[in-house]
């Protein structure tokens, strides 16, 4: 009598501890796809956009488990010897400014990051600009920081993260909500020679 709650509990908990997992690895190997293939677009200036939708082929998805809330593309600050980009003293990111039309946050007014919603395949800007996507037809002209404008040059290449957050719902309903992210730090190589 006492055996068979505690052992259906330890199955129960066993496929919600895997079911996570796997939904850690997933969104984490989309976002690998999407860093890679943002990396490899450059100046292309549907980079983001197209990028997006790579990491929906590969998997990345809303279900009734995993509800991706947002895709950020953010222009880290580089360090003073230009060799990475700078942290704060919590080892995040420091996420670059004077974008106009960014967001403020930690870092301060006018952030450069491109903040993206995600629904199945479909990508929507979000943020100020988003009128200007639904004006242009194209999100990927107007977002604070644009493909077009990053710099790929020799001396001169852009710090880029790359930030999924998700949630979470257990399958059994026993755990509520765990709100994640995903957050990939990569380097845009140069693609021509500086003269």
């Amino acid at each position: 009598m006492i055996v068979a709650p505690v052992f259906f509990f330890a199955i129960f908990a066993m496929i919600d501890g895997g079911l996570l997992l796997y939904s850690i690895n997933a969104v984490d190997q989309s976002t690998t796809i999407g860093s890679n293939s943002i990396a490899g677009l450059g100046l292309a200036s549907n980079a983001d956009i197209a990028s997006i939708q790579k990491m929906a082929t590969a998997g990345l998805q809303t279900t009734s488990l995993v509800k991706v809330t947002e895709i950020d593309v953010q222009e880290l600050v580089t360090n003073a010897t230009k060799d990475g980009f700078s942290v704060h003293a919590d080892g995040t990111p420091q996420i670059q400014t004077g974008c106009a039309g960014g967001p403020t946050g930690v870092d301060g007014p006018n952030e450069c990051i491109n903040r993206y919603t995600f629904s199945g395949s479909a990508v929507v800007a979000t943020d100020a600009w988003s009128s200007c996507a639904s004006s242009s037809g194209d999100p990927s002209q107007c977002p604070p920081w644009p493909p077009s404008v990053r710099n790929v040059v020799n001396g001169l290449s852009s710090f880029v993260a790359l930030k999924i957050s998700y949630s979470y719902r257990f399958f059994t309903d026993v755990g509520g909500n765990f709100n994640l992210t995903a957050l990939k730090t990569f380097r845009l190589e140069p693609e021509t020679n500086a003269s």
